[in-house]
């Protein structure tokens, strides 16, 4: 089970991975070298910058727990508060993506655009 979890797991990081590069053509398709560039930094210092995240805003937290009558104290780590702002910060950058590609479609969209083209019928 753990490796096909393993496995399950990889495949869907892979179509991540290609979902996120297969935009890379539509934001300029004269440097798509540089923007890939681009793209891939931005994922290692992503990354990078959420394990710091997750280490400070982790909480230690001891827990009594019974094993085959015996009382034991253990540690535990709650991630809580960390996937929590990170939530949040996703939303936020989801939001403002959202606006600022509205009013930049609006600024670029010209009377031909927004004009209803009549369907054809075969």
């Amino acid at each position: 089970m753990a490796i096909f979890m393993m496995f399950f797991f990889g495949l869907s990081l892979k179509m991540a991975n290609g979902a996120t590069y297969s935009l890379v053509p539509f934001i300029s398709p004269v440097a798509v070298g540089s923007v890939a560039g681009i793209v891939g930094a931005g994922g290692n210092i992503g990354a990078m910058l959420i394990a710091f995240m997750f280490k400070a805003k982790a909480v230690s937290v001891t827990k009594e727990v019974v094993v085959d009558g015996v009382a034991t104290t253990k540690t535990l780590i709650d991630y809580t508060a960390a996937f929590t702002l990170l939530g949040y910060i996703i939303l936020g950058i989801g939001v403002g993506v959202f606006i600022f590609r509205t009013i930049t479609a609006k600024k670029n969209a010209s009377v031909k655009d927004l004009a209803v083209a009549p369907a054809v019928v075969s």
